[in-house]
């Protein structure tokens, strides 16, 4: 039997994997995802590496094989069951190994200089915990017997129903019996200010990922929650792979978005990559929104996923949505890019001495031609 082996990536450029001998006394401990020690280089120095593949041939002459010394047959690192996610991955979404273990443990760079404070939240008092209502009271109890029961929970609530603060009503739990949670968002721009909440709720123990972060940075923020400094990772889907030894709780909000899905090889879906992690690692996942995606629907709808629901706004939160039709705008003589009713709504804003926020929908650069009377748009 022979097995591929991934140098180890902590302390290597190495982006390819090597063929291994096994030996026969060894042949039991040998799979996919642990950690071995093997001769390395001309001059055969030892070296640590995880074992990618195992397999019953190669092309390679059995004279240029060499023998893995040994295989760790301790209790599974956090690195080793990182490297398992991987294989998975890999296999799942037909990418290269070694561009699946890219993602989900990238190598490590030396940090120069002071590591910037930037992903840890400044220092402050701990504020107690809200008051959670009735409603969300319920949810979170369903959702804890849901847990118990082995299952992923989507909670389903409308945009004001503070899911936010049931998230953190779990966490709370988790950190209580010293466990770990992940926390992924869809939208980078929104990362600080959701993790200046939970920095309020729980000071120090969070901390969270962004684009601004150098690779030194990332490095140093994995150290510190594989080690135990933080114990709550929030950021986008690349948060996903942080290395803490005793994850129980992986919270997906906004989980239909879009943005969970990776654009490079490989091209993986989160929130697929959280369930296998969660499976893996005896954790608990739990998807939320106000408009939960088709697939997680249907695996509601089937018994996969026990679904929670919360149908009230927290506090005094209101939200009124009126459709406006511009093609009738147009007929009564509106050309503009404004109709009538938003434009009285934002006079009467403006008069009550209030603030308004404009989106216009146009994403990219590409301009288009479109008929004002029917709203056909003209193309090419």
């Amino acid at each position: 039997m022979y097995a591929e082996v991934t140098m180890d990536i902590s302390g290597s450029t190495l982006r390819r994997s090597f063929t291994y001998r096994i030996p026969e006394a060894l042949s039991g401990d040998a799979k996919p995802g642990v950690r071995c020690r093997v001769p390395f280089g001309a001059g055969g120095r030892m070296a640590d590496g995880y074992i990618t593949a195992v397999t019953g041939h190669t092309d390679i002459a059995e004279e240029r094989i060499k023998d893995i010394e040994s295989i760790a047959t301790k209790a599974e690192s956090t690195e080793e069951r990182l490297v398992a996610l991987a294989a998975r991955m890999a296999e799942y979404y037909s990418c290269s190994f070694i561009k699946a273990l890219r993602v989900v443990l990238p190598a490590r760079k030396q940090v120069r200089g002071r590591v910037s404070s930037q992903f840890v939240p400044e220092s402050t008092d701990t504020e107690p915990p809200a008051v959670l209502t009735h409603e969300q009271q319920r949810a979170a109890r369903e959702i804890r017997a849901a847990f118990d029961e082995g299952k992923t929970v989507l909670l389903e609530g409308k945009t004001g129903s503070g899911k936010t603060l049931i998230y953190m009503d779990l966490i709370s739990g988790v950190l209580q019996r010293g466990g770990q949670a992940i926390l992924l968002i869809p939208e980078i721009a929104l990362t600080y200010q959701t993790v200046r909440r939970f920095a309020a709720r729980f000071g120090s123990k969070v901390a969270f990922l962004h684009s601004r972060l150098s690779e030194g940075e990332r490095c140093a923020l994995r150290d510190k929650a594989r080690e135990g400094g933080i114990s709550v990772m929030i950021g986008p889907r690349s948060a996903l792979f942080t290395p803490f030894p005793d994850l129980e709780l992986i919270i997906i909000d906004e989980e239909h978005e879009e943005t969970y899905r990776s654009e490079s090889m490989p091209r993986y879906d989160a929130r697929v990559a959280a369930l296998w992690r969660a499976e893996a690692e005896n954790a608990r996942l739990l998807l939320g929104s106000a408009t939960p995606s088709l697939l997680s629907q249907h695996r509601a709808a089937t018994g996969e996923y026990e679904k929670v629901l919360l149908s009230s706004r927290y506090g005094k939160a209101e939200r009124t949505d009126t459709l406006v039709d511009m093609r009738e705008e147009v007929r009564r003589g509106n050309t503009g890019l404004i109709s009538g009713p938003l434009e009285n709504a934002l006079a009467r804003t403006l008069a009550d001495g209030h603030q308004a926020m404009l989106f216009l929908n146009r994403r990219g650069y590409a301009g288009f031609i479109n008929c004002k009377s029917c709203g056909h748009v003209i193309r090419c």
